[in-house]
């Protein structure tokens, strides 16, 4: 496919994430976790565009944070991963005690922006732990 990226790619994409989250002062554990949040909500949505059903409640979507900014932004994610913590299912699993660790406006706009500009969801091939570690 046209949109998938090489493996390469993707590392320099993560690892591009994952200077903007150093530069907002997150440990590499939280940036694991953060991007694990950010990037379960925009997968989410992606998998909604082919026609599956989604597994996040209305509110607490993807599209609830594009286009904010500011506090505005932050609140919002929060929230989300706050609501998304009580779920009792798959969901609240994954967002076990989840909190928010990037708490400047303008680097977790700027993290949206980065994984906005992928399409994660059909990313070709599987990286290689050596190569990612």
């Amino acid at each position: 496919m046209a949109n998938q990226k090489s493996e390469a790619a993707l590392l320099k994409k993560v690892w591009d994430i994952a200077n903007v989250l150093a530069a907002a002062g997150v440990g590499f554990t939280d940036y694991i976790t953060q991007l694990t949040y950010i990037l379960f909500l925009k997968m989410d949505e992606e998998k909604e565009e082919l026609g599956l059903n989604s597994t996040v409640p209305e509110g607490y979507k993807w599209k609830d944070l594009v286009g904010l900014n500011g506090t505005d932004l932050v609140e919002k994610y929060e929230e989300i991963v706050r609501e998304l913590s009580k779920d009792e299912g798959l969901i609240g699993t994954i967002f076990t005690r989840a909190t928010n660790k990037i708490d400047r406006p303008v680097m977790l706009a700027k993290v949206i922006e980065m994984v906005s500009e992928e399409n994660w969801y059909m990313m070709e091939g599987d990286l290689d732990r050596k190569s990612v570690v």
